[in-house]
């Protein structure tokens, strides 16, 4: 199965998955079997990375990148409080909406 890897940008802050170990050879987002069928590992390999500055792919890229072997994500957290009575709860939920 895919292993997908999150780099963050030093500079932007911008995140991005990449896939570190494709299943197969030339296989990406758009064309392993696996990823298409929701068959992906539920976790990355590792921590988040901090790539080389000037490696953004909206900032530094412009854009201009292959969607098969990077893909961007836009949302990763929620906060939700919760109030009962005087008592007031913070809750972080973790989502990963990718582009």
């Amino acid at each position: 199965m895919c292993r997908p890897m999150i780099l963050k940008s030093p500079t932007c802050g911008h995140r991005w998955f990449t896939l570190m170990q494709p299943c197969r050879k030339n296989l990406g987002f758009n064309s392993c079997p696996y990823i298409a069928t929701g068959r992906v590992l539920p976790f990355t390999s590792g921590p988040t990375y901090y790539a080389y500055p000037g490696k953004c792919p909206t900032c530094d890229l412009k854009g201009e990148y292959d969607r098969n072997v990077i893909r961007l994500i836009y949302v990763d957290h929620h906060r939700v409080k919760c109030r009962r009575g005087r008592l007031v709860r913070e809750y972080e939920i973790h989502l990963c909406n990718v582009m």
